[in-house]
């Protein structure tokens, strides 16, 4: 327990343990244009972290974490021939079905969705005419 009473944990894994858990994807964590992100999975009290990389759920590699206690952080260690890195945050993850239609309209003009061979519900839910 910390001094105000919080109880605090800390994770490490190695580049070694992302490239094993990243076997099955057939991309490397470390190769450009790789994702890698974490996810926290609440489980009554306490919570489990989960890699995802290239969009393949890892499973947990962290189990007992007092997400309740106090904040939550992540450190990303930069190394070897890594460039780049961009941290999103995201809050109210989207449902599939509105992020769907984000990946959509982000590679044809909204203009454009009346001429797509789709169902008249699913245009008009494209260009949020409906939900």
């Amino acid at each position: 327990m910390g001094p105000s009473g919080s109880a605090s944990s800390v994770v490490t894994t190695s580049a070694a343990q992302l490239e094993a858990m990243s076997s099955r994807v057939g991309i490397l964590p470390t190769d450009v244009g790789s994702r890698i992100g974490v996810m926290y999975i609440r489980n009554g009290d306490l919570a489990e972290m989960h890699f995802i990389i290239n969009g393949d759920d890892q499973g947990p590699c962290a189990t007992g974490i007092p997400y309740q206690n106090g904040p939550l952080y992540a450190v990303v260690d930069v190394y070897g021939t890594t460039k780049q890195v961009h941290i999103v945050q995201l809050y109210g993850v989207a449902t599939l079905q509105s992020a769907c239609r984000d990946a959509i309209l982000q590679h044809i003009a909204k203009t454009a969705v009346s001429s797509l061979p789709l169902p008249r519900k699913l245009k008009e839910y494209l260009m949020y005419q409906s939900l």
